[in-house]
């Protein structure tokens, strides 16, 4: 059975996000060996994480939510910013009752919601006229 791009992009945007949660959720809920963690150097790397994988997971929302609400603007961008900033918050409290060597942090959450915010404007294309004062196509229209 053939199946038109169009078709398979919808199937895409809904399979994306959620296969990003899954490999999030697994990253939060599993055994770290603190001793190896503690050999990398690297200032606030773990902020960097939380937020590498939150702006991900918003930016596969906000395109997945684009695509099938095309008009739904700032709506749209609430949508993506709330699921992940709930999201973010329940991974941090499962943290916290777990007895795997992980510790919840408030901070971690923060990162969570700034990536989720990042991801959003990238989505959005609104994170250049952010920066450079560019107006990025259509996307400069139907956002905020």
């Amino acid at each position: 059975m053939a199946h038109s791009r169009a078709h398979v992009q919808r199937i895409w945007a809904i399979t994306a996000p959620s296969l990003w949660a899954v490999i999030v959720f697994f990253m939060h809920v599993i055994h770290v060996d603190q001793q190896r963690v503690s050999t990398f150097k690297i200032p606030h790397a773990d902020k960097i994480v939380h937020l590498t994988f939150f702006l991900v997971l918003a930016f596969l929302i906000s395109r997945a939510q684009k695509l099938f609400y095309p008009n739904a603007g700032r709506l749209s961008v609430l949508f993506a910013l709330i699921i992940c900033a709930v999201y973010g918050g329940v991974l941090e409290w499962l943290q916290s009752q777990l007895e795997n060597n992980r510790m919840s942090d408030w901070k971690d959450w923060l990162a969570d919601v700034a990536g989720a915010c990042i991801g959003v404007l990238l989505a959005r294309k609104k994170i250049l006229s952010i920066f450079f004062g560019h107006q990025v196509g259509k996307a400069h229209q139907d956002f905020l």
